[in-house]
Parts: C-alpha cells; sequence; structure tokens
C-alpha cells in the first residue's frame, strides 16, 4: 500500500499539470447594433446578442408566440417582435441566407 500512495500522487500531479491548448482565432462577425427600443432589448443587447434584421434586412423573421397565431393562442411576447442571436450563430445565418438567395431555394423570396 506505501508503494502505490507515491505512485498514485505522482500520476495524480503530472495529470493535473496546467497544459497551455492553443485557440483557434475566431474572427469576430462584423455586425451593427441597432440602438435598443425596450428594456428587453436593451438586455439583450447588453448580453452580446445581435438583432437579426440588422444583419440582414432580407431574412424573414417570424415571431410565432409574438402573434396569437400559435397553439396557445395568445401573444406571449406582447410588443416584443424582434429576434436576436449571438454575434456568430447571426452572421452563420447571414451568409446561409446569402446563399439560398443566390441559389434561388425555398427559402428566399421570389
Amino acid at each position: 500500500m506505501k508503494k502505490i500512495i507515491p505512485f498514485i500522487l505522482i500520476v495524480f500531479f503530472v495529470s493535473c499539470k496546467n497544459t497551455k491548448t492553443e485557440e483557434k482565432s475566431v474572427e469576430k462577425p462584423k455586425v451593427t447594433i441597432p440602438k435598443a427600443v425596450s428594456s428587453i432589448e436593451n438586455s439583450m443587447v447588453k448580453q452580446g446578442l445581435v438583432l437579426v434584421k440588422s444583419i440582414d434586412s432580407t431574412i424573414l423573421v417570424e415571431m410565432k408566440y409574438s402573434t396569437t397565431d400559435n397553439f396557445m393562442d395568445a401573444d406571449v411576447y406582447g410588443d416584443f417582435d424582434a429576434a436576436y442571436l449571438q454575434p456568430k450563430a447571426a452572421e452563420m445565418l447571414k451568409k446561409s441566407n446569402r446563399s439560398c438567395i443566390g441559389s434561388k431555394t425555398l427559402f428566399s423570396e421570389q
């Protein structure tokens, strides 16, 4: 037992060694954040979220729970009817939308 404890301690300390991992540098998307209107929107902007319409005005947004046309038959969000995303996701959505518009797929306006 006395021989095993030093071995376990050595393995423990070696496995806990601080190793630096290289992180790939991800270019932050260049989006402008418009002035928020409501306190909810202010909160979303403070959290770093991006208004979808600000990155690409051709993206069609439908907030089902901001209308009465949903399974609850109620407007859950009240006056809030804007879609916000994380900046990276917003930039990816923009690229995807541009690709769809270019290929005239189901998702682009006709």
